[in-house]
């Protein structure tokens, strides 16, 4: 039997449906060609930006090579300038890496610490993406979709996506548990090119009315944000019924901040040719530095005499005594912790 695209409105149903991929329109996934500064790379050029960048590594085959700058990953002037204004200078490592790879329309995982810019990694090809695309329709869905663990996650990304979206004209519906639906099903009803959601809210969202408040047939650009932790909280029945009703032949990436042997591609229905791309070399945007009240340390250390404060470094685990850098009248003792 051959299923229409109307068929796939009703997404809400529990049981995964397998429609053929005739059902879908075609759109543009292939984005942006290499660069010629970056063509002309030798492998061991190509090897020695990549430690300049701690160290990133990158499995599976053929991967795009890092950029440089801004200029080399094809996006608009306009958005450029919004980038230069929000004081991003050059792109960070993670940022390198991974936009080339989801400018060439390929699925990737990046897997990276919070705080690396794994945020802007996935909204500035998102951007481009949407624009290859023909423009919403009356009662169509978004092109992007977004999902993230919790509330305060997905009010993060869609603050910062906004403020890219709004050179383009696009709109962003933060959809999350924990405040009123009326005003998030209204700005669905209106129409909304990018849709950063919480898993469980998103899919009471795509049951009520019978599925007539938004659908996911224009979705063609996927995101897994935090999938780590998605995974971890219990999210994979809800993931699963989001990422089996959208068309196969969209484009899945997924950022994390580690990806456990539990968490396997098959696992999240990714494609084999995926790549893996690992930025978790020195880290030199997080502060080492920890400081804990005297109450603390008492209840940990009751053995320990007293002391006015404790200081850690991240050295290593141990209790070292009181150092000749540290005055006694301030210290007691210094403890060197290492942060994982």
């Amino acid at each position: 039997m051959r299923y229409t695209v109307d068929a796939v409105s009703i997404i809400c149903s529990i049981h995964y449906m397998q429609f053929p991929a005739y059902a879908y329109p075609v759109y543009a996934k292939y984005m942006v060609a290499q660069v010629n500064e970056l063509a002309k790379m030798s492998e061991q050029e190509v090897g020695e930006h990549r430690k300049q960048l701690n160290g990133i590594k990158v499995r599976g085959k053929e991967p795009q090579r890092p950029i440089k700058n801004w200029n080399q990953c094809g996006l608009s002037g306009r958005v450029l300038d919004v980038i230069r204004k929000s004081g991003f200078d050059t792109p960070m490592p993670i940022q390198a890496q991974a936009l080339p790879i989801i400018m060439s329309g390929r699925d990737c995982i990046g897997i990276a610490e919070t705080g690396s810019g794994k945020t802007l990694a996935f909204v500035l090809p998102m951007l481009r993406h949407i624009k290859d695309q023909p423009p919403l329709q009356q009662g169509d869905g978004p092109i992007a979709l977004v999902v993230a663990p919790t509330r305060e996650l997905v009010q993060q990304i869609s603050k910062d996506t906004k403020k890219f979206c709004k050179v383009h004209n696009m709109l962003v519906v933060a959809v999350y548990g924990g405040s009123g639906v009326a005003n998030q099903i209204t700005e669905l009803k209106r129409g909304a090119e990018i849709v950063v959601c919480t898993p469980g809210r998103m899919i009471d969202i795509l049951v009520t009315s019978g599925g007539k408040i938004t659908n996911m047939r224009r979705v063609t650009y996927l995101v897994f944000d935090e999938a780590d932790r998605m995974f971890d909280m219990g999210f994979e029945p809800q993931i699963s019924r989001i990422h089996r009703n959208i068309r196969p032949s969209r484009q899945t990436v997924m950022f994390s901040a580690t990806f456990p042997r539990s968490v396997s591609c098959t696992h999240w229905s990714l494609p084999f040719h995926t790549l893996c791309i690992s930025c978790q070399g020195v880290h030199t945007h997080v502060s080492k530095h920890i400081a804990m009240f005297l109450s603390q340390a008492k209840t940990i250390w009751p053995h320990k005499e007293a002391a006015e404060n404790v200081c850690l470094s991240c050295c290593a685990q141990s209790i070292t005594p009181l150092t000749t850098q540290h005055s006694t009248q301030s210290y007691k003792f210094c403890i060197q912790a290492c942060l994982w």
